[in-house]
């Protein structure tokens, strides 16, 4: 299953293949998980579960589509 991070204060996703990913990424590269909600793509920030942990530096970082301006 596909996750997403969104950043909390800029609009800003990032994409991940699985959670772990999503984890390790927010943890070691996104500056914190607390700076980050990690949900499964295709729902909204709100709507998914928060994360308190986060994703991997050598996961591909994908950007979603409608969010790219």
């Amino acid at each position: 299953m596909a996750y997403k991070i969104t950043h909390r204060l800029r609009e800003q996703e990032v994409r991940f293949p699985n959670e772990s990913a999503a984890r390790r990424y927010a943890d070691q590269v996104g500056g914190g998980a607390s700076h980050w909600r990690i949900t499964v793509a295709g729902t909204s920030p709100g709507a998914g579960w928060q994360a308190t942990h986060a994703a991997h530096p050598a996961a591909p970082a994908q950007r979603s589509p409608t969010t790219e301006r």
